[in-house]
């Protein structure tokens, strides 16, 4: 049972952040700057990882900044410390997008999503298709190996639609308005993913007095 702890209150950017290496990184200066590599959170957010830092991914999957990051990303998840716990919460920032969230927590539910998630982004991004439309989003899941009356049962149950309104409840009280990835203790970074979210989770991990 996962222990439920009350404090996130860092998030640094990540898709909508310029991929661009941060030039007081690469002089050797690895203190991150409160207002520049993240700002501090006003109200702190539970977690459920206990003592361990909660790194959560917002993203949308028409996003193209999300699509393009995707393969930093998932270099950066295969080095995470034992001590760091990851996560991605889908977000519609409309509700327009609300299939998209669905589509993410449905192919949680069958567990599809390490097969599947790149390919609904390939999907939206590279062959052109919307997947809103309930019927098309059928048809491309049975296409990849999903029943169709099993995913249509799924992708509009009651715990898929619960979740991805949690999803937006989590995004808002991390006060972000752009896509970004949420660690716990402090809040939304204006930097650079790629060299930065090592470094902020390690900042994090070594403080010996809070950061907040």
């Amino acid at each position: 049972m996962p222990v439920r702890n009350t404090r996130r209150d860092v998030l640094i950017g990540l898709c909508c952040a310029p991929l661009t290496p941060l030039v007081a990184r690469a002089q050797g200066n690895t203190t991150p700057e409160v207002g520049t590599d993240y700002v501090v959170l006003q109200s702190p957010q539970p977690v459920e990882t206990g003592d361990k830092i909660e790194v959560l991914e917002f993203f949308q999957y028409s996003c193209p900044h999300c699509f393009a990051f995707t393969p930093d990303l998932t270099a950066w998840r295969k080095h995470l410390a034992p001590d760091v716990a990851y996560a991605r919460v889908p977000v519609a920032f409309d509700p327009s997008r609300q299939p998209h969230s669905q589509i993410y927590y449905a192919l949680q539910a069958l567990n599809r999503l390490d097969d599947l998630h790149d390919k609904v982004f390939s999907a939206i991004h590279v062959a052109h298709r919307h997947l809103m439309d309930t019927d098309e989003i059928a048809d491309f899941m049975a296409e990849n190996g999903i029943n169709k009356a099993q995913w249509l049962a799924t992708y509009s149950s009651f715990s898929v639609m619960t979740k991805s309104n949690q999803a937006v409840q989590i995004c808002h009280a991390g006060g972000s308005g752009v896509l970004t990835s949420l660690h716990r203790t402090r809040s939304p970074a204006r930097s650079p993913p790629s060299p930065d979210a090592p470094v902020l989770v390690r900042f994090e991990s070594n403080s010996a007095v809070p950061l907040c």
